[in-house]
């Protein structure tokens, strides 16, 4: 299994507060299967600048790289105007790749704006957005046209990602097997932060998925390039 959203660096954003809560989180990780980890911290172009970024990254993953685990560095990038200041996006992208892990701001409509400022972000920069957490936005959770929603941000070229969460509760169960069964999610990620409310689950998420979907969903997204 690949986990391509994670906030484990320790002491970087709202994840992992320490190394120690970061050797745990990817030790579960590990437990559970996982074999790449992707490193994704939050990063806020509107409060940060990209080369202090860059440089707390860094920091950060010294002291957890020599776990043994595969692991990429990458980011879950905020999308806002002030994205667009930065000269290059590519040490935003996760490992060699051009996926960019693309947060959208949670409101409880996206506008014909959003999605020109994700289109604009592929003309400029040449990434291929991914975009985190896609069935946890209000703006989809609300919309009744989920799926054309969907349909707009791929036809834009982006990816979906979606957390191993949304199927693991019962809650949203229902709405994340669909559209798993739909074929719209390109990614899964445990976007966990933490040992207590937030731990990965990706375990739990796979047994799910092998008694309803099948172990050959899990061999199209681990086939996926790293």
């Amino acid at each position: 299994m690949i986990d391509l959203h994670t906030h484990i660096l320790p002491g970087i954003d709202d994840g992992a507060k320490d190394e120690q809560e970061a050797r745990s989180l990817l030790s579960m990780l590990k437990e559970q299967g996982v074999t790449l980890v992707a490193l994704t911290p939050h990063f806020y172009c509107h409060k940060q600048e990209l080369s202090d970024f860059l440089e707390q990254r860094q920091e950060a993953f010294a002291r957890i790289s020599d776990f043994d685990l595969k692991m990429v560095l990458g980011s879950e990038t905020y999308l806002t105007e002030s994205l667009f200041s930065n000269d290059s996006l590519d040490p935003l992208c996760i490992g060699d790749t051009r996926y960019l892990l693309l947060e959208i701001p949670d409101m409880a409509e996206w506008t014909s704006t959003t999605f020109q400022m994700i289109d604009k972000v592929i003309r400029r920069y040449n990434v291929k957005p991914v975009i985190a957490h896609v069935e946890q936005y209000r703006a989809i959770q609300l919309s009744r046209r989920r799926e054309s929603m969907f349909q707009e941000l791929v036809d834009l070229g982006c990816l979906l990602q979606i957390n191993a969460d949304s199927l693991v509760d019962r809650r949203s169960r229902g709405k994340t097997l669909k559209m798993i069964k739909g074929g719209w999610a390109d990614f899964v990620g445990s976007d966990c932060h933490n040992l207590t409310f937030r731990p990965p689950r990706i375990g739990e998420f796979r047994k799910i998925i092998e008694k309803k979907v099948g172990l050959q969903q899990l061999e199209v997204w681990n086939a996926r390039p790293e």
